[in-house]
């Protein structure tokens, strides 16, 4: 039976070579790009995964997804939030009286 780490490993391995095909990098170089460490997929079976890792690596991905290439559909993709200025003021709905 397949574990949440397993789902999370499937995910990020289909991410990577998704990545690769559009961009035509190497796994290693998406590796190396998105967490400083070019071995990450070559390891990653063998290794454990932390949901905070994965979260990081898949709004990596998001973040430098190619815009002409469709996000797999059967990964749930992370919703950017908006940029918002150090000295701009907090939203109504955000605001204390």
């Amino acid at each position: 039976m397949s574990t949440p780490e397993d789902k999370a490993k499937s995910d990020l391995r289909a991410l990577a070579e998704a990545y690769k095909e559009a961009t035509g990098t190497s796994v290693s170089a998406v590796g190396r790009e998105a967490v400083k460490d070019g071995s990450f997929f070559g390891r990653l079976a063998e290794t454990g995964l932390t949901f905070k890792k994965y979260g990081a690596m898949v709004e990596w991905f998001s973040a430098h997804w190619p815009a002409d290439t469709p996000w797999p559909d059967d990964i749930v993709r992370p919703v950017a939030s908006p940029p918002t200025a150090p000295d701009s003021p907090a939203p109504e709905s955000e605001r204390t009286s």
